[in-house]
């Protein structure tokens, strides 16, 4: 089916329903005379429907009447589809192979007959009487941004180092793009440098841009301020000619020094057409655009002389600015007595949660402002958490919140400049909880295609990625994304509106004057009554204890069931479930320990993911599913891959990563539809040869098993796009390898592999190549021929030279070093005239003879450069950090050093080092005091490792390091010393702490157990979740985790907490007892050997008692 046939907000499933009345009109379909006419009747009645509800959805100014039709006919679009699926399935069951249409066939269209006449007479009415509606531009009457712009000095917030910031580089660039999302106070930095710098140009223009922009309106604006105003839009002698005020404009600045603040692109279309107005007259002019949309700030990334600032808003300063706007609406007695830690929870919200955020002042302006209304007008029983706050009222009436307005109409802009299929898919993530960090790639983009959303998967992928560009999905970690709480609520709200998605929390109703179409359940122990069997879509995310209280067999026409993290789903629930005939996407949980044989039941089932489940095999009913194009068994028990799955014709992705299997059938090759196959982290010994028959296949991971050799077959996959083979015993790349012309993403890293094939440099399409820690020891110069790549790893290797032929603008990540942990030095290459301004480089003969480079050669034709890029780790001890490390290394993005001091200076400059991303601090002597990391600074360090005697030497306050996800400690000794706090908590983007003790003192150790404690404490108190690996004992996960469960969870997490303490107590009582018994053995021997030897004779003493001898020194 084509796009236009999709599931949308606007259309409902109209798209689909058409479709599928155009294809039973079709050959294939035996149909009666009676009910093909019925059929084209239908469809011409809903056609009309279906464009005007395209152009009718999304305005604000419709009438009650515009918007009944919106509801009804996409009612109706949901009702006919499900019977449509409901009379073809029956239809083709009883003809077998053939549809035919028999007599006690139930005929669904006399049905609808009446429902369709009655929409389409309606549909008449709104195009005669609301025409001027339908044609009406529509257009924002006001600013949203306006509000917030000419802000009193005092309530600028953080702005003032940001324009500091900003007027440097425009110092040293013509010009800067100011990148961030919505709200983060791009227009208002800009306006502030304006107003700041203007005076020192000879002329200046202001303009914002709009979603939608009319580009002669833009351009006349910019026209009338460089003229102040001699010649306008509205002259009427002008010829209204797009290039003759661009010409006029070029013409006024070509001799004057200009000052030109572009606001608010959305498109580099737009943005290429005033660029044409703007001259480079080399007077000192200087431009400053704004965006929110990532694919125009990584294109100006690569234009010569243009700076990418990334717009940023820090922690403290939004608990600052959230602080000040409470104080202004409610009394300190009472903000204090009813909202402790508020400021700080505010801030969290707006933004602060995931990697690389930061908050949103507008988000912070507006929900400080909106607590404090809401909190005027209710009854102080009402809510008494955030929690209930956030469910109540952002989540319920995000929409209708006076204070919310001008945040709401600033996602709104980002929101309606999406086509309608984005939108949908947009909306759709309302169905996650809030605050949520592990929305999935590929489940979301599966769930689309079975929703209805997109058809091909490539359009679904492409989709993805535009939503990211925007910063409207972000990413957490790798595979993992979120969306903003703040435009999460706006799409609950608006998904909620449309009838498109239901999300109740916490028992709350879901308040629904329609059907609900597809629901989100969390927390839940009580269910609504509503009518359900009309429901797509059902999602459950953390503890549901009263599931037996859910009828499954009521959801007739439901398509997708996920159980997220879902406590309370049992192996006997599965039964019911399996009677879903119309399920399509099943996505079950851990506590699953079988699957029940009715499971073949689900003829139309496309994907089953039963992944970190509990169950050893699959039913040999999983044959019967051969609809299924997904399965999931990662994380399973499972210990072999039965035959009944290679059956599955259609499956397009298997992946069994992480299980027990160890072997893969020879009957694999007969899977001709597979496009993935993961077999990672299995006892896999050896891939068949039956594997090179895979002709579909694009993703091959073999990572971490015990495959030793890549079969030739391989290079049979033409298809192929990503191969990983890390952590094999593959020792050889064959030289075929050049045959997979298709390959993206090629890993070989940890792997025994001695050298790179000369073919490699054949593989043209080729944007990836990880070889890290192998044995590689030389790159071929064919790699330098690779027109593609965008990243190359040749971390912990040898490599001293890489060549680069390319003809063309490009950029390259080159990854590199050699590091005890995950720290990477990434180096971004801009190939082009000024693409050694972009490398990090050092000029210092000290730097030189410490620092290890890595040579990278680029070639103009017969002529060659060469650049050192240096690895930052510091040979030697050094007393403190040496001063030409501070003039040469200011800029680097790591630093290893090992020191006998920090300093204050010392401290301050690593602080402030603007790239830091990566630090190692190996301290000789234990300090006197530990030093306290505090807000201000380390802004971008994502990676902490302190290796001291004592973990005590570092201690963290509130704002330190707030990019910091990864914290490692390692020490020597322990002490039973009171251990205080840390200040873990206050490391808020933290995900991971690793503590490595001398094997001297093990983690029973009376000193590493207090400090290890404490350390527990701490990361359970984390709003993160936080994994503790202590040396290689298994990993425990504290802290965020605690967000998604129930009291019912809490109480068995607590028990565990509890008997782990036990257990720990009673290893110390046994380690104390066993300290006294072999002191107690001590002085038993003593008193033996001193009833033998009461008195011993002493040359040049005499005789004397046994007690006094032990205090006699020995002679020499």
């Amino acid at each position: 089916m084509e796009e236009q046939f999709a599931v949308t907000a606007a259309t409902g499933a109209l798209g689909p329903v058409l479709a599928k009345l155009t294809a039973l009109l079709g050959d294939e379909y035996k149909l009666q005379e009676g009910t093909r006419q019925d059929i084209v009747s239908i469809k011409s009645g809903l056609e009309p429907v279906h464009d005007l509800l395209g152009k009718l959805w999304g305005r604000e100014d419709l009438d009650v009447a515009c918007k009944d039709l919106l509801t009804a006919a996409r009612e109706l679009s949901y009702d006919m589809e499900d019977n449509l699926d409901r009379f073809i399935t029956l239809g083709l069951e009883r003809g077998e192979t053939t549809f035919i249409q028999r007599e006690t066939l139930d005929i669904p269209f006399k049905e609808f007959m009446e429902s369709v006449k009655g929409v389409s007479e309606r549909c008449r009415e709104v195009q005669m009487t609301g025409e001027a509606i339908i044609c009406k531009r529509h257009k924002l009457t006001t600013d949203p941004r306006a509000r917030f712009l000419h802000k009193d000095a005092s309530e600028l917030v953080g702005m003032e180092e940001n324009k500091k910031e900003l007027i440097k580089l425009l110092q040293e660039h013509k010009m800067v793009c100011i990148f961030g999302v919505a709200g983060m106070g791009k227009t208002t930095l800009a306006e502030l440098v304006y107003h700041t710098i203007g005076d020192q140009f000879q002329c200046r223009a202001f303009v914002s841009v709009n979603p939608s922009p009319n580009m002669m309106e833009i351009l006349s604006t910019i026209r009338s301020q460089v003229t102040n105003g001699a010649s306008t839009a509205g002259s009427v002698t002008e010829p209204a000619d797009q290039e003759n005020i661009i010409d006029n404009i070029s013409l006024s600045l070509s001799d004057k020094r200009y000052l030109a603040i572009i606001d608010d692109i959305w498109h580099w279309e737009e943005w290429e057409v005033i660029r044409k107005a703007l001259p480079n007259n080399n007077l000192g002019c200087k431009i400053i655009m704004t965006t929110r949309i990532k694919t125009i700030a990584e294109k100006c990334q690569t234009e010569q002389g243009t700076h990418v600032y990334r717009q940023s808003f820090s922690y403290e300063d939004a608990e600052r600015l959230s602080h000040m706007t409470l104080t202004k609406c409610v009394q300190e007695d009472i903000l204090e007595a009813n909202a402790k830690g508020l400021s700080a929870q505010i801030a969290y919200t707006c933004g602060t949660a995931a990697r690389g955020s930061s908050s949103c002042p507008l988000a912070v302006i507006c929900l400080s402002s909106a607590w404090a209304q809401t909190h005027v007008q209710r009854d102080y029983l009402e809510w008494d958490t955030w929690d209930d706050w956030v469910s109540k009222v952002l989540l319920d009436r995000f929409l209708s919140t006076a204070s919310l307005k001008p945040l709401v109409q600033s996602l709104s802009l980002g929101f309606d400049d999406l086509p309608v299929d984005l939108k949908t898919c947009l909306l759709y993530c309302s169905m996650y909880p809030w605050d949520y960090h592990r929305i999935e790639r590929d489940c979301l983009v599966t769930k689309w295609i079975v929703e209805g959303f997109v058809w091909q998967e490539e359009v679904a992928q492409a989709s993805f990625d535009k939503l990211v560009s925007r910063d409207l999905l972000q990413p957490v970690l790798e595979n993992k994304y979120r969306v903003h709480p703040m435009m999460l609520a706006f799409l609950v709200c608006k998904a909620k509106e449309d009838n498109l998605v239901a999300c109740m929390r916490y028992n709350s109703s879901s308040h629904a004057k329609q059907m609900i179409r597809r629901l989100s359940f969390y927390c839940m122990d009580r269910y609504p009554h509503e009518d359900v069997s009309h429901t797509r879509s059902l999602a459950f995310h953390g503890y549901h204890p009263q599931l037996d209280d859910v009828s499954f067999n009521k959801f007739k026409n439901l398509r997708v069931l996920e159980f997220d993290s879902c406590g309370g789903l049992e192996n006997r629930h599965l039964v019911d479930i399996c009677g879903m005939f119309g399920l399509r996407h099943l996505v079950l949980n851990q506590q699953i320990t079988e699957l029940p044989r009715e499971i073949g039941r689900l003829q139309n089932l496309e994907t089953l993911a039963v992944k970190s489940s509990s169950i050893s095999k699959l039913p040999r009913e999983i044959e019967k599913l051969q609809n299924l194009k997904s399965l999931n068994i990662s994380d399973t028990s499972i210990t072999e891959l039965q035959r009944e799955v290679v059956k599955l014709q259609h499956l397009e992705t298997l992946n069994i990563s992480n299980t027990k299997v160890t072997e893969l059938a020879k009957e694999i090759g007969k899977l001709q539809h597979l496009k993935t196959l993961n077999i990672s982290n299995t006892k896999v010994m050896e891939l068949p040869r039956e594997i090179g028959e895979l002709q579909h296949l694009e993703t091959l991971n073999i990572s971490s098993t015990n495959v030793r050799e890549l079969q030739r077959e391989v290079v049979k996959l033409q298809h192929l796009e990503t191969l990983n083979i890390s952590n094999t015993k593959v020792t050889e790349l064959a030289k075929e390898i050049w045959k997979l012309q298709h390959l993206k993403t090629l890993n070989v890293s940890n792997t025994k592999v001695m050298e790179l094939p000369r073919e490699i440099g054949e593989l043209q399409h080729l944007e990836t190549l990880n070889i890290s820690n192998t044995n590689v020891s030389e790159l071929p110069r064919e790699i330098g021929k690779l027109q593609h790549l965008r990243t190359i790893n040749i971390r912990m290797i040898k490599v001293r030279e890489l060549y680069l032929e390319w003809e063309v603008p490009h950029s390259l990540t080159v990854i590199f070093g050699s590091m005890d942990t995950a720290l990477e030095q990434k180096v971004r290459l801009g190939v082009s005239p000024a693409w050694k301004n972009s490398i990090i480089s050092s000029s210092g003969a000290k730097c030189r003879e410490d620092i290890s480079t890595v040579v990278l050669i680029k070639y103009f034709h017969k002529r060659c450069e060469v650049v050192n890029i240096p690895m930052h780790r510091l040979a030697g001890r050094h007393m403190n950090v040496p001063e030409w490390v501070k003039q040469d290394l200011s800029y680097v993005s790591s630093l290893d050093i090992r020191l006998w001091k920090l300093g204050e200076d010392d401290h301050e400059f690593l602080k402030q080092m603007p790239n830091l991303q990566a630090l190692q601090l190996k301290f000789e002597v234990l300090p006197r005091e530990p030093i306290a990391i505090t807000g201000g600074g380390f802004s971008k360090l994502e990676t902490f490792y302190v290796d001291c005697r004592l973990p005590r030497a570092i201690t963290f306050s509130r704002g330190a390091m707030p990019m910091l996800r990864h914290l490692e400690f390692k020490f020597y000794t322990g002490t039973t010393r009171q251990h205080n706090s840390m200040g873990i908590t206050h490391l808020r983007s933290l995900e991971k702490m690793v503590f490595r003790c001398s094997e001297y003192y093990t983690g029973d150790s009376p000193g590493i157990s207090a400090t290890i404690d404490v350390v527990r404490k701490e990361a359970a108190a984390h709003p993160n979740e936080i994994t503790l690996w202590v040396n290689d004992m298994k990993p425990e996960v504290f802290g965020g985790s605690a967000k998604w469960i129930s009291q019912a969870d809490r109480a068995i997490i607590q028990k565990e907490t509890e008997e782990r303490e036990r257990m720990h107590k009673q290893r110390m009582r046994l380690y104390r007892a066993a300290e006294k018994r072999a002191e107690r053995d001590k002085q038993e021997q003593r008193k033996s050997e001193n009833s033998l030897l009461s008195s011993v004779p002493v040359v040049g003493y005499g005789t004397v008692d046994r007690a006094r001898l032990e205090e006699i020194e020995e002679p020499n």
